[in-house]
């Protein structure tokens, strides 16, 4: 699917803008609330979540449940997500049955991420507890990153099997964080068999300049999550050495154009690419009086940049 300029001149995407749920969940509103709210700020669509679904289920059984539920709303599936601790365990038949559930929803790609938070790295230290500053010593040994390696692969090849892209997911507080980890990843693994799904919020708090990665790795991207940040909120969580959660309760991630972030270069960049995939707006917590009203300023922004 391409883009085509509209009687403006301007250029327009597909109708491919959907919205994650992060904001509503620490308010517990009800779901039905979220999906109606998330449908008339205006989003095509809502990632699945695999976590939430019942790995009991066949793919095409599992897909089916996701699919009525957001009809109900006039919604459709966009790309899920997994957690998988790539250096410790080889989770291939998971992602097998994740991306078989994607393929039946229609989707051709599934993002994934590291986890970690919790983990003790070589410097003592917790890696949900450096956010945004870690060190050479708060990083993965070498033999956990040739393990990483190789089960990363793993997973791909798994998913290619399927006919979907595994996307990772650099994320701020994982294992795979600051611009040496990303670059790491970017340089050592397969671009024509593990792809890209970068979070812009995660990348600028991890210390990357966006713009520039995008620019770089556009041809390899297939989803993107859209966030700002608040680099004010940035620059006191390192000072004060706040740990993950404890920053984005203080509003470090921001609604779209808010912030400090290039999305028109961004956005420029992918079109240049060919990129006709998804893009997630997510603020995770945001400090306005509702998730509602934050989706909906997120959506007004990605309708400026032509979603």
């Amino acid at each position: 699917m391409t883009a085509a300029p509209d009687t403006n001149g301007r250029t327009m995407r597909p109708d491919r803008a959907a919205c994650a749920r992060a904001m509503w969940r620490p308010r517990g509103i009800d779901e039905t609330v979220m999906l109606a709210e998330i449908a008339a700020a205006g989003y095509a669509g809502v990632p699945w979540i695999v976590g939430d679904t019942s790995r009991d289920l066949p793919p095409a059984d599992a897909a089916a449940e996701i699919a009525r539920t957001f009809a109900r709303h006039g919604l459709v599936a966009a790309p899920g997500y997994l957690w998988t601790d790539f250096w410790l365990t080889d989770l291939t038949d998971d992602i097998a049955w994740a991306a078989a559930v994607s393929r039946a929803l229609g989707l051709d790609t599934l993002l994934v991420s590291a986890g970690g938070f919790d983990t003790r790295m070589p410097s003592g230290r917790l890696r949900r507890d450096v956010p945004g500053r870690v060190t050479a010593e708060d990083g993965l040994t070498p033999r956990q990153l040739d393990a990483f390696l190789r089960n990363v692969h793993a997973a791909a090849c798994a998913a290619r099997d399927e006919g979907v892209k595994l996307a990772y997911h650099p994320h701020v507080g994982t294992v795979i964080e600051s611009p040496s980890e990303v670059d790491w990843f970017a340089s050592n693994t397969d671009p024509d068999v593990v792809f890209l799904g970068p979070d812009t919020g995660h990348l600028r708090w991890a210390g990357l300049d966006v713009e520039t990665f995008f620019e770089r790795h556009a041809s390899r991207i297939t989803c993107w999550h859209a966030k700002d940040v608040s680099l004010d909120v940035i620059g006191t969580a390192a000072a004060k050495r706040w740990e993950y959660d404890h920053a984005v309760e203080h509003g470090i991630f921001t609604e779209i154009g808010s912030g400090d972030i290039d999305f028109a270069r961004v956005v420029l960049a992918l079109d240049a690419a060919g990129f006709d995939g998804w893009v997630i707006a997510e603020t995770d917590l945001t400090l306005l009086e509702t998730p509602a009203e934050s989706a909906r300023q997120n959506r007004i922004a990605l309708q400026e940049l032509g979603y």
